[in-house]
């Protein structure tokens, strides 16, 4: 643990928890305002957690790549997917960033900064506008505190899906079969929901294979799913020498637009301020566009019109992904749902590449509910889910 330098503390930029959105504004901010007072405060004894975040490469604008490519794992010159009855290669990158890479990125980034910090272990027992207090009594203000603590669970009240995986980074005997990522098998059994296995070639021997549903049901069991991502590899020829890593998660798919976006400070961020993707999962683009945001106005004033801008932005997306979770899960049974995916990948791909980074247009969004809808739709289910709503 990295010990404070005093009970009491003043800081430009106060970050509450240590994932994804929180390390990506401590690089952002400190790219573009290397002398500034920033403290990040983690729970854990280490930063991220254990996860995989991977974007399409269009979800990185190009002013934000210098701060961002240092910590980028792995990328690719496109990916596939497959389908009953289609099987396509995408040309647009993609690239993947794990929790250890991004970890020891914000980590050394933060050490060479003269007046920026973290304390792991920390415990927050309170937290308000320019204030956060730890459970061993220490206490931190800030000019502009972020909240980026994950929920653990869906709020009370919480209507929609769920997308659950269970992933394991295998270290192989032998090289791997592909050197592509495979994003969407969906050519399994269609259990629980939409399923397909995600496969991403790390390296010559070593490869993350992930099986994901999207169910309309929370529970995971990962006894299970590790199980089945063995016998999956095992199927398709990969010779595993060992299990190098576990990750599984439960992510919220919601039908319903959050109560309040904020507005106000403390900011909430990431998934506890719904910058997500409904329907995807993916927080890599919307993590990004808060960051620079910060970054660029912060500490002077990063509520402003341009934040307004992006929440607008923002919201419209979400409330098209909500619309479209809903159709999913009431419209189609669990065993149809992967007809939805088969159709939506024989789009342009810059529509794919729109969607994914919550930038539809609306043309886009038309695309979407004109023509005959995907087999498998169900108008007496759509309107049976609605009526419960």
């Amino acid at each position: 643990m990295l010990v404070s330098k005093g009970v009491e503390e003043q800081w430009d930029y106060l970050l509450a928890g240590g994932g994804l959105q929180n390390t990506l504004i401590a690089l952002a901010v400190l790219h573009h305002r290397p002398s500034a007072r920033l403290l990040l405060l983690e729970r854990d004894e280490v930063l991220c957690g254990n996860h995989t975040w991977s974007f399409h490469q269009s979800d990185v604008p190009l002013e934000i790549w210098p701060w961002l490519s240092p910590a980028i794992s792995v990328q690719w010159q496109g990916y596939d997917v497959q389908f009953p009855g289609l099987e396509r290669r995408v040309q647009s990158g993609y690239g993947s960033l794990s929790s250890r890479d991004l970890a020891a990125h914000t980590q050394e980034i933060i050490t060479q900064s003269p007046h920026a910090r973290i304390v792991t272990g920390a415990e927050i027992t309170a937290l308000a506008d320019g204030q956060v207090r730890l459970a061993d009594g220490r206490r931190f203000w800030g000019a502009h505190v972020i909240d980026g603590r994950g929920p653990a669970t869906p709020p009370a009240g919480f209507r929609g899906g769920f997308q659950k995986f269970v992933g394991l980074e295998l270290t192989l005997s032998s090289s791997g079969l592909r050197t592509t990522p495979l994003l969407m098998d969906a050519t399994v059994p269609q259990e629980d929901g939409f399923r397909f296995f995600y496969v991403l070639p790390l390296a010559p021997d070593r490869v993350l294979i992930e099986d994901t549903c999207f169910s309309g049901n929370g529970a995971l069991d990962i006894t299970q799913g590790r199980a089945e991502v063995l016998a999956y590899a095992e199927r398709n020829g990969y010779a595993v020498d060992s299990v190098t890593r576990c990750e599984s998660g439960v992510l919220p798919m919601p039908y319903e637009m959050p109560r309040a976006w904020p507005r106000t400070m403390p900011l909430a961020v990431g998934y506890r301020g719904g910058f997500f993707h409904p329907a995807t999962g993916y927080s890599f683009p919307v993590a990004l566009r808060v960051a620079a945001h910060i970054a660029q106005y912060a500490p002077e004033s990063p509520l402003n019109a341009d934040w307004e801008r992006l929440l607008n932005h923002h919201r419209n997306q979400y409330h098209f992904a909500t619309i479209l979770n809903r159709l999913l899960f009431t419209a189609y049974a669990p065993s149809e749902r992967h007809y939805i995916f088969s159709r939506f990948y024989q789009l342009p791909e810059p529509r794919i590449e729109r969607f994914y980074r919550m930038d539809s247009r609306l043309s886009d969004k038309a695309r979407f509910f004109t023509g005959w809808p995907p087999r498998g739709f169900s108008l007496r289910g759509l309107l049976k889910g609605a009526a419960t709503l």
